[in-house]
């Protein structure tokens, strides 16, 4: 198989293994197997992804029975367990079939779906990731100046 065939497979099997490669179903097209439509609806409700005080990215797609709000937790302890880790904590996007992949130090940490988007008010999916991409790099910076002041401050005092 040539480089080029197997190259996007592999890398859907990595994202796979992280964060990806679940069904997707839009928010408010959940399907409530113990309550009404309206619960339904109800927990579907978009949620805020914050690190560091910065919303990052709004989630407004349920995926594989995860509604936004556990996405957005799923997301931030992946987020906070590659903080403790250290590293260079850069933030690239890659596009995915369904929408686009944010990564830490090359470790997917939450997608965005195209039904996470508003596209009747002109959003894309890649000007979404990319604005999430972004502010997370900025929050993550904080957190490392605010680590880094941390350790300083014993040492001047």
């Amino acid at each position: 198989m040539s480089r080029r065939r197997w190259l996007p497979l592999l890398a859907a099997a990595i994202v796979a293994s992280g964060t990806a490669g679940l069904p997707v179903v839009a928010a408010g097209q959940v399907a409530s197997a113990t309550g009404t439509a309206q619960s339904a609806r109800d927990a579907a409700e978009p949620a805020d992804l914050k690190i560091a005080n910065r919303s990052v990215f709004t989630m407004r797609a349920s995926v594989f029975g995860s509604v936004p709000a556990e996405r957005a937790e799923a997301s931030a302890d992946r987020i906070h367990e590659l903080t403790g880790k250290g590293g260079p904590l850069q933030v690239p996007t890659r596009a995915l079939p369904e929408g686009a992949v944010v990564l830490v130090d090359g470790k997917p940490v939450f997608r965005v779906l195209r039904e996470d988007v508003d596209q009747e008010a002109g959003e894309t999916v890649e000007e979404i990731a990319a604005d999430a991409a972004r502010t997370l790099q900025q929050a993550l910076n904080e957190i490392r100046e605010g680590q880094d002041a941390r350790t300083l401050l014993p040492a001047v005092g």
